[in-house]
């Protein structure tokens, strides 16, 4: 199995997130956000949000900089899908298949490089990565909550 290979397979790790409360009526919706990061092995000053780079430090500790790219957000009904273009040129697809037990279960396809279905807790986060991205790797951070 090659690297790249191994690490798409590897990287998708669930973080377990703070349940959010809302006062409105559940829409049948997920509110769905993703961040692009491009993380490089060197020690340097991170540009991504302290919080953040905190959580990306213990997920992927090999890392010494984490930089935001940019992202996308979508209020997605079931079956709805929200694309974004990558810095890496490739395109994602992100589909919201609906809710399963406290789970929000998503389809993520990236080009023609991978196409998985996920489970993400309500009001969590998964990670995807393994991309080579200009000296380092593209980090997708993937939160979705019911709206």
């Amino acid at each position: 199995m090659s690297t790249l290979a191994f690490l798409f397979a590897a990287s998708l790790i669930s973080v377990a997130g703070p349940s959010i409360a809302h006062a409105q009526a559940p829409t049948g919706e997920a509110h769905v956000t993703v961040k692009a990061i491009h993380a490089k092995k060197a020690k340097a000053k991170s540009t991504a949000p302290d919080a953040l780079v905190e959580r990306l430090s213990k997920a992927f500790p090999n890392y010494g900089s984490f930089h935001l790219l940019g992202g996308a957000q979508w209020d997605l009904a079931k079956d709805k899908k929200g694309d974004h273009k990558l810095p890496n040129d490739e395109t994602l697809s992100v589909t919201y298949l609906g809710p399963q037990d406290k789970h929000l279960k998503l389809r993520i396809v990236i080009g023609p490089k991978l196409k998985t279905e996920v489970r993400v807790k309500n009001g969590g986060t998964i990670y995807q990565a393994g991309m080579a991205h200009d000296g380092g790797i593209l980090i997708l951070s993937v939160s979705a909550r019911k709206k």
